[in-house]
């Protein structure tokens, strides 16, 4: 979504790796040689220590900068509605099961996804003993393996998965439990988060909480645009809103 709004305003796109150490020491040389004139940042590249430093050499040259998925308290920033994500899987899951697992990770994101999900339940008369969470620190394949190789299995209770850190935890999740010969919506019921494209092609086919990506890219570069136009202009936030996609997973 960002190449396109840029391009049609003649404005060129530079893109950095994923990888946090390369990141910073990339972006700190373009900054300093006076080679951008706008930043928009994403959580995935720069831990959190490394997002802050990077973020505030760049301000300090007077280059405006767009946050996706976070928040600085001196950037403009694009987000999905991250609660309401979680309460739209908690409104489908709870209709199909009576035990919990969230999924999920120690930042706000997370957060925010899990408190959506847990005052849903809340809502429709879920004890919390019927409700646990686990933390993750990556979004690895791997990882949702190794939770789905643990989870215990109740034929007569099955589990509902909220995978709150994203469909690729959410993936690894699914291909150990099918891998141990479990059937989705008989066994266990299981939502991501994202719709990262891979989401539809997997069978079965992952649930999943669709954050609009492409939206949210184009909505980045047009503030982006907007603040490099108008240096003077107030910190502007966009908030959009999450769809459930139901597939075979729930």
């Amino acid at each position: 979504g960002m190449e396109k709004i840029l391009q049609r305003e003649d404005f060129n796109l530079l893109l950095t790796p994923p990888d946090p150490d390369y990141s910073g020491d990339r972006m700190q040389k373009v900054v300093e040689e006076g080679l951008i004139g706008g930043l928009i940042a994403f959580p995935i590249w720069l831990r959190p220590a490394d997002s802050r430093r990077t973020i505030d050499r760049v301000l300090a040259r007077g280059i405006p900068v767009v946050t996706i998925e976070f928040r600085h308290p001196r950037t403009h920033s694009v987000e999905s509605d991250n609660r309401a994500g979680g309460r739209l899987a908690a409104e489908h899951l709870s209709g199909l099961a009576r035990r919990f697992l969230i999924v999920s990770a120690p930042n706000p994101n997370g957060e925010a996804r899990s408190r959506g999900f847990l005052e849903t339940l809340r809502s429709r008369g879920v004890s919390g003993r019927n409700v646990k969470t686990t933390d993750v620190e990556d979004t690895l394949v791997e990882t949702g393996m190794r939770i789905g190789l643990k989870l215990g299995t109740n034929a007569k209770k099955p589990l509902a998965v909220f995978s709150a850190w994203g469909d690729m935890v959410a993936w690894g999740i699914l291909k150990s439990l099918v891998k141990r010969g479990l059937k989705p919506r008989r066994d266990f019921f299981l939502v991501g988060f994202d719709d990262l494209p891979f989401s539809r092609y997997v069978t079965p086919g992952l649930t999943t909480v669709r954050q609009p990506l492409e939206r949210m890219g184009e909505c980045a570069a047009e503030i982006l645009i907007e603040a490099f136009r108008n240096p003077g202009a107030e910190l502007m936030r966009r908030v959009l809103p999450p769809e459930l996609v139901i597939r075979e997973t729930a």
